[in-house]
């Protein structure tokens, strides 16, 4: 008797219908392992797709041969920011006209009691960045007046808090504004 015979001699003993209830389950295995390779072999197939694009692109990007193009465009971006920041020629003259202008602002707003404060946080390659403060007296939305008045003024400036406390009608407003300090630049 042959392997293949004795593994399947407990089988004969089966009834035809017990034969058709395990050709039936060894089917669905079948068709189990098969739908489960099936998804890896979809799941590998993507997982290709997805690195070829990655390679494409890297490949693309190191074929492209006129860098000069993004420099420039980088350029005229960096330049149209800076157009917007404060200038002077040192940073003490920056934080006076910035301060200068929060103090136009709070006039023409008629703040109340006005205190002002500006401070240098940090400086780097002749771009420095100011942090404004005004705390004041709001008798009837003077505080939204002045937020106005101040990002009208000549130089970039941000809100980056706004306080307000309903007793006492005070409110507490903080600004960022960049600077660029300039040599020759006339004051």
């Amino acid at each position: 008797m042959t392997p293949v015979d004795r593994a399947l001699a407990p089988l004969k003993g089966l009834s035809p219908r017990g034969r058709a209830g395990l050709a039936a389950l060894g089917g669905l295995l079948a068709l189990w392992g098969v739908m489960v390779l099936s998804e890896s072999v979809d799941a590998r197939k993507s997982s290709v797709e997805r690195l070829q694009a990655q390679l494409s692109a890297r490949k693309a990007a190191l074929t492209q041969q006129d860098w000069s193009i993004v420099a420039d465009e980088a350029q005229r971006a960096r330049r149209a920011a800076e157009t917007q920041f404060w200038r002077a020629t040192t940073a003490g003259i920056a934080a006076a006209r910035i301060q200068g202008a929060m103090e136009q602002a709070a006039r023409a707003a008629n703040v109340r009691n006005p205190r002002i404060e500006v401070r240098e946080l940090s400086t780097e390659n002749g771009l420095l960045l100011f942090e404004a403060q005004i705390t004041g007296e709001d008798r009837g939305g003077q505080f939204a007046t002045y937020v106005e008045a101040v990002a009208g003024s000549e130089g970039e400036v941000r809100l980056t808090l706004l306080e307000f406390t309903g007793q006492t009608r005070r409110f507490t407003a903080r600004f960022l504004a960049p600077a660029l300090i300039e040599e020759g630049t006339e004051e």
